[in-house]
């Protein structure tokens, strides 16, 4: 089976980089918010399915570099047409670092978040 994160991070050129140039915290206009907003909202109604019954799913927050959500949702897409079973529990941003939080069946699904978290960091999100 071919590696998930692997795929991902290549396409996408994930590292463990800023992708802001200054604090987002400090420049993030209302637009931004309502796009990462409605970027969030969409990810979250897509694969509300998949959410285990008492948690909250998918909630990146503002500011997010625009590619993860673009990631997130290969990422989840790539998975189910795999075949792997998994409830999504939590998606979010912590200390600057994307945080996947799933249950699943298959532990190979834990290697690729690792893989994938490793790589989603981004250090001026840290506040």
């Amino acid at each position: 089976m071919n590696d998930i994160a692997d795929k991902l991070i290549t396409k996408y050129n994930l590292a463990a980089h800023s992708y802001y140039t200054v604090s987002p915290y400090q420049t993030v206009t209302q637009e931004k918010r309502e796009v990462d907003f409605n970027k969030t909202r969409g990810l979250s109604e897509k694969y509300r399915k998949y959410v285990k019954v008492g948690w909250y799913g998918i909630d990146l927050g503002c500011p997010t570099p625009d590619i993860w959500f673009d990631v997130i949702d290969e990422f989840f897409s790539e998975l189910i047409n795999a075949g792997f079973e998994f409830k999504i529990l939590q998606v979010k941003i912590k200390f600057g670092q994307i945080r996947i939080y799933l249950e699943y069946t298959d532990k190979t699904i834990l290697g690729y978040v690792n893989k994938l978290e490793s790589v989603m960091l981004d250090k001026l999100l840290i506040y």
